[in-house]
């Protein structure tokens, strides 16, 4: 039942993702958003930016696990995301975020919180 509830959540977020309402800067691989999908070893967009408040959701479209962790403090901390997995993180206070996989280190992201 857990998965099925996930999987319904997951392909909702997708939907989401799919129907646009977000902007982008195909150039320098920026999202205005909320969403980063993880996927062929690296977290897409790598660089994000929401306001503060925002809450962003990573979600594990890889079959191998990663984590979301931060490079400096403990803001970020997903734990294990196995295939399909979703962590989700507010950000309350203005400033960038570094992040990379616990599990894979070359694994690199940016959350700039306005």
């Amino acid at each position: 039942m857990k998965k099925l509830l996930l999987g319904l959540v997951v392909i909702g977020l997708l939907l989401v993702i799919g129907c646009g309402g977000k902007a982008s800067n195909q150039e320098n691989n920026i999202v205005s958003g909320d969403t980063v999908a993880i996927k062929d070893f690296s977290f897409s967009p790598e660089e994000i930016s929401v306001k503060k408040g925002d809450t962003v959701t990573w979600i594990n479209g890889d079959s191998a696990p990663h984590t979301i962790a931060s490079d400096s403090g403990g803001e970020l901390n997903s734990g294990t995301l196995n295939k399909d997995g979703v962590y989700q993180h507010t950000f309350n206070d203005a400033r960038v975020y570094t992040y990379h996989c616990g599990l894979h280190p070359s694994m690199k992201g940016k959350v700039v919180v306005e």
